[in-house]
Order: C-alpha cells, then sequence, then structure tokens
C-alpha cells in the first residue's frame, strides 16, 4: 500500500518545487511513458547531470522506464523560457490578457442579466403569494413552493456568481504592465550573472512552466 501511495504521489500534477542542485528542471519533469515524475541523478563525482525515471524501478525491480542527458534539456529548455519572457514575446501575453479581461468583462455582464433576472422572478413570487386570499389554500401552498423554488434559484445563481469571481484572476494595472516590460528586458542578463543561483533559476523558471513532459524515442537520448 505505500509504494502505491508513493506511485499517486509521484504522479501529482501540481507544481514542482525548487530543488537543490544543478537541475534546472528538478521537480518539474514527467514522464511520457508512465506519468510518474522523474529525478535527478548525478555521475563522474557530481559533474554529469541525468533525469530518470526510476520510480517502478525502486518499486518492483523492474527496468528503468527511461532517462536522458540534464544539460542539454536543460539548455533547450533555458532557451525556450528566455525566448517567452523577451519583451516582443511579453506584449503578445499582455495582449492577449487584455483580449480575455474583456471577454470576463462580458461574462460579468451576462452573470449580472441572469442575477437581475433570478431577483425578479423571486420577488414576483413573493408578491404573488402575499395577494393571494388565505382561504385559498391549495394556491397558496402552490405559490408558496414556486416563491421558494425561486429563491432557491437566486441563492444558487448567486454563489455560482461569487465563484466565478474568486476564479477570476486580477486585472493587471498599466503600471504593473510596464513594470513587467522593463523586467523582461534584464532577465537574459540576470540569467546569466554569476551571481544568480540555481535556485534563482529554477524559480524563475515556475513562473513559466508548471509541468513539463518528456519521452525519449527508443533507447536513443532524443526526446519527443
Amino acid at each position: 500500500m505505500a509504494n502505491l501511495e508513493q506511485m499517486a504521489a509521484n504522479r501529482s500534477d501540481h507544481r514542482g518545487i525548487p530543488r537543490h542542485g544543478p537541475g534546472l528542471l528538478s521537480g518539474l519533469l514527467a514522464c511520457g511513458r508512465c506519468g510518474h515524475r522523474m529525478f535527478t541523478h548525478h555521475n563522474h563525482n557530481g559533474r554529469g547531470l541525468r533525469y530518470v525515471c526510476g520510480a517502478e524501478s525502486a518499486c518492483y525491480g523492474v527496468p528503468i522506464c527511461q532517462a536522458l542527458a540534464g544539460d542539454a534539456l536543460d539548455a533547450h529548455v533555458t532557451e525556450l523560457v528566455l525566448r517567452a519572457l523577451t519583451p516582443a514575446a511579453l506584449d503578445t501575453s499582455l495582449q492577449l490578457a487584455e483580449d480575455l479581461e474583456l471577454e470576463r468583462a462580458d461574462q460579468h455582464r451576462q452573470w449580472r442579466l441572469r442575477l437581475e433576472r433570478a431577483h425578479y422572478e423571486a420577488d414576483r413570487a413573493s408578491r404573488m403569494y402575499a395577494a393571494v386570499e388565505p382561504e385559498n389554500r391549495l394556491v397558496a401552498r402552490t405559490l408558496e413552493r414556486q416563491w421558494e423554488e425561486a429563491l432557491a434559484t437566486e441563492q444558487r445563481l448567486t454563489a455560482d456568481y461569487e465563484s466565478f469571481q474568486r476564479r477570476a484572476p486580477r486585472r493587471l494595472t498599466a503600471a504593473e504592465q510596464d513594470a513587467i516590460r522593463r523586467l523582461a528586458a534584464d532577465i537574459p542578463a540576470l540569467w546569466r550573472a554569476p551571481t544568480t543561483t540555481v535556485v534563482e533559476r529554477q524559480e524563475l523558471v515556475r513562473l513559466v512552466l508548471e509541468r513539463i513532459v518528456v519521452t525519449v524515442a527508443g533507447t536513443t537520448e532524443v526526446v519527443v
């Protein structure tokens, strides 16, 4: 049971945390064959880095699922990350965020219309129930049930809208967008600076990537 629980934890989709050591992608890599998290392995007295999927090998003694050279993959991902963080790429992302904000504004408008309609229906049902003659019990019970259903619908829509608002990301201000653009121009220099630590580079990668799935082609070092 412990092995099964550990395997389930390895398949977790949560964002990997930075790990100490030279592996830039430690905690982010997932095996494209079995879905387990891949681990770092160092050889040649710590100078050689490899990413290894060995969870099932450790649990069941089967051959290692796959492994690949880490330095080449780290370099490739670094190039992609820095390319994604160039000012031009960020401008595209910020424009996309602006387009999404306009779409969310329209969604908010539709939600408000639905809430207004639900409130109207609940208020109308309340007035109809209040106006019925007390001796007309059958009609009163029907109207009371309709009023309760209208109130329940209004409450459900209100809760759904509040949930939608909580999930919606906060809109960046113009000052924040300008700060992002200025930072983007400095990122390559900061990345290559000798004072930048491995952990800091790992943290920067995690601002862009949540999970990387790799599959080695056959027994080669080619990754797809």
